[in-house]
């Protein structure tokens, strides 16, 4: 838990310097860019998400405010106000976090609405036409998943290629102070205030180890049809692994390997190996705030192939 101001637990501790250093691998006809390659690309990457963050935030924010009747207002942060017609629109995904691989386009949001609006089915239904219209997916029968909106290569006035936009839907609440992506975005500040260096080998570990596992097919949780039955850490999981190692991939396989091999069966293996998010679920579940990436997200299957591909990394 080093690193978390929140839980005032002093600074981030970091791996050894050497295990902090990753190679090129090629998996499966894929190659994965060495720690130094990946550092090399972060600030023109860092740049490109930046940009893209400022077209889609002002382009949602005027979806937003312009619907007419509802006379809505938009943040873009948390801060427990409850006053009814104010859109939360939180940014939750990697690319808030400068953890996404460089070029990705895929942008991630937590759309808190009053619970006014949520049990109005009419109200609900005009912000989510009007998002479908404004990003051209009005037609799109597969833009909306259980109710929230999954839009994949929407072109945006000011981008330069087309980026996937996910918005989902949650009720505005003041239960939640300390959300998932808040917990990780206060552990980089500080890593990145104690040394710009280590964090970017920390940055680059995070980014390397969510390409290997997505390149060796082990990298989804198990609730999502992309994971095809084998469930893995998810991109959320992966930050929380590396990070909760030092920064170091290798040092989170070796011991990810270390607890497998002591025990002989998958839910053995759970109750001695979590990975918690140290961060609140933004559901607000009270009953399980925190989630456990492991026992969450994975299963047998994704635990049997996580093992035969960090043996590859660990040797």
């Amino acid at each position: 838990m080093s690193g978390l101001s929140h839980y005032h637990t002093g600074d981030y501790i970091f791996a050894p310097e050497a295990e902090l250093d990753l190679p090129s691998i090629n998996v499966k006809e894929t190659v994965i860019p060495s720690a130094s390659t990946i550092i090399s690309e972060l600030p023109a990457s860092m740049a490109e998400t930046d940009h893209k963050h400022e077209v889609i935030n002002q382009a949602i924010k005027q979806v937003i405010t312009g619907i007419p009747d509802l006379n809505l207002s938009y943040k873009d942060y948390l801060d427990g106000d409850l006053t009814e017609n104010i859109v939360e629109m939180i940014d939750t995904g990697s690319t808030g976090r400068q953890t996404n691989a460089p070029g990705s386009g895929d942008f991630d949001y937590m759309a808190r609405l009053d619970r006014s609006i949520l049990n109005d089915p009419t109200k609900k239904q005009q912000i989510t036409d009007a998002l479908l219209a404004a990003f051209g997916r009005e037609n799109d029968g597969s833009a909306i998943v259980n109710g929230n909106l999954r839009l994949k290569q929407v072109s945006i006035d000011g981008l330069a290629e087309p980026v996937d936009i996910d918005i989902t839907f949650a009720q505005k609440t003041n239960k939640v102070q300390y959300p998932t992506d808040a917990a990780l975005a206060d552990r980089l500040t500080n890593i990145k205030n104690q040394s710009e260096t280590k964090y970017q080998q920390v940055l680059a570990n995070i980014i390397y180890a969510k390409q290997f596992l997505k390149a060796n097919q082990v990298y989804k949780p198990r609730r999502s049809p992309e994971a095809k039955g084998i469930g893995g850490l998810g991109g959320v999981g992966i930050e929380n692994w590396v990070l909760q190692h030092g920064g170091s991939f290798k040092q989170a396989a070796r011991d990810f390997l270390a607890v497998a091999d002591s025990y002989s069966s998958f839910e053995d293996f759970c109750q001695h190996y979590p990975v918690w998010d140290y961060g609140e679920n933004h559901k607000g579940i009270r009953s399980k705030p925190h989630d456990n990436f492991v026992a969450d997200n994975m299963n047998q299957e994704g635990y049997e192939r996580m093992k035969e591909v960090l043996r590859t990394i660990v040797g």
